[in-house]
């Protein structure tokens, strides 16, 4: 128990109110970057109902167990969607240099550890 609880309540109450507002304040900026990715994603796509083998083997070598979950999203974002290196760090909450180092170390670690283009749930 705090030794003020009135006084306790009030400032956790202030601070709860200024957390949310900053948070609506930034809002609309992070809906439409993300609208933009979106939209990013989805000019290049085959239709839903054609997927192609290779595309497929490319999906599943992205998000290959073997890389940290977020390498294996810019991976997949960067080749799969074409989305640049800096919209994948603002999205992730990195620096572009992070993220453009990542890109390649992450190539580096699919071809040296040979990872198969192979579909993951058969094994």
């Amino acid at each position: 128990m705090p030794p003020q609880p009135r006084a306790w309540l009030t400032l956790t109450a202030r601070r709860k109110v200024i957390d949310s507002l900053r948070r609506e304040r930034v809002r609309p900026g992070k809906e439409r970057d993300g609208l933009r990715m979106i939209e990013l994603a989805r000019s290049d796509l085959p239709p839903d109902d054609v997927v192609h083998d290779e595309l497929l083997r490319l999906i599943f070598t992205c998000c290959q167990p073997a890389l940290a979950p977020p390498t294996r999203v810019a991976l997949a974002l960067r080749t799969l969607c074409g989305v640049s290196p800096a919209q994948i760090a603002s999205v992730l909450l990195t620096y572009d240099t992070a993220t453009t180092k990542r890109l390649p170390w992450a190539r580096r670690k699919i071809a040296t550890a040979h990872i198969p283009y192979r579909n993951a749930g058969r094994g």
